[in-house]
C-alpha cells in the first residue's frame, strides 16, 4: 500500500466561472483504478488514465455529465 497526495478537481460547467472546486487529501491506496471506481460508485463513469514521466497518475473523468480530474502523487 502506498501513501498518495490526492488532488480532486471538479470543473464548473457554467461558462462564466473558470475555476474548479479543489480538494486535497492524503490517502493510503492499493489500487488506483479501484479507488476511482469506488469514489463514483453509482454514477455512470468514463475516464482516461495518464501516467506522467515523473510518476504522477492523472485520471481525466467524465461522471454524470461533469468533468473532473484526480491526480495521485506518491509521498
Amino acid at each position: 500500500m502506498k501513501k498518495y497526495e490526492v488532488v480532486y478537481q471538479i470543473f464548473n460547467p457554467c461558462s462564466g466561472d473558470q475555476t474548479a472546486k479543489v480538494d486535497i487529501q492524503e490517502a493510503f491506496i492499493d489500487d488506483l483504478d479501484l479507488y476511482v471506481k469506488r469514489k463514483f460508485n453509482k454514477i455512470p463513469l468514463e475516464y482516461e488514465k495518464e501516467e506522467t514521466s515523473d510518476g504522477v497518475t492523472v485520471y481525466h473523468i467524465k461522471a454524470g455529465g461533469m468533468l473532473e480530474k484526480m491526480t495521485f502523487t506518491v509521498i
